[in-house]
């Protein structure tokens, strides 16, 4: 049984920051709204939507981790690195 990802739903990566995931929901949304008469889609929707309040629940943006946290989890620390 595989772990749920809620980035994989949005097409993200994990490494994404809140406002991106943000705006990519809102695509989505449109996209797949159920009043969308083109490309409406309830299934994929609710999926979204799901993921996306998972990821309000449960994201740790990289910037709001502090320093002593992260020399305590070394691989967050090297995730920190490359990223700044």
């Amino acid at each position: 049984m595989s772990r749920y990802n809620p980035y994989a739903v949005l097409g993200l990566s994990s490494l994404s920051t809140l406002e991106d995931i943000r705006k990519e929901y809102k695509r989505l949304v449109k996209v797949y709204h159920p009043d969308n008469a083109k490309s409406g889609n309830v299934e994929k929707f609710r999926e979204i939507s799901k993921a996306w309040k998972y990821i309000q629940e449960n994201h740790v943006d990289r910037k709001t981790i502090s320093k002593k946290y992260m020399w305590r989890h070394k691989s967050l620390f090297k995730i920190y690195k490359e990223v700044y």
